[in-house]
């Protein structure tokens, strides 16, 4: 007896796509247009979480509904990263130590 390969059917899928966004006090929740909804922590967007609740509540869907954006937040997420548990990624200063190199720090003794 001779056992299939698994086809992958994610090429064949159409990307994702949001129908609407609701908040709760904890977390904002996205409809898919599969009527599939993902609940995602305010913790993980803190731009969200900073947000006042009538800025979050200012978005529209851009893309066919492939991602959400608020213009007054200068925030565009993408649904796939939502639904792959992505996180909003704010930069890091660099350190000290990272924009001047070792030997420049140190001295020599003459």
């Amino acid at each position: 007896m001779a056992i299939g390969k698994f086809k992958d059917s994610a090429p064949d899928r159409a990307p994702a796509a949001a129908t609407g966004v609701r908040f709760t006090r904890r977390s904002f929740i996205v409809t898919l247009t599969d009527r599939r909804e993902i609940s995602i922590p305010l913790s993980f967007y803190p731009t969200l979480a900073k947000a006042t609740p009538s800025k979050r509540v200012r978005w529209e869907l851009i893309g066919s509904g492939r991602a959400i954006s608020w213009d007054a937040l200068n925030l565009d997420l993408c649904v796939q990263f939502l639904l792959e548990g992505a996180r909003e990624g704010l930069p890091q200063p660099p350190g000290f130590s990272e924009l001047v190199s070792p030997k420049a720090v140190r001295r020599r003794s003459a």
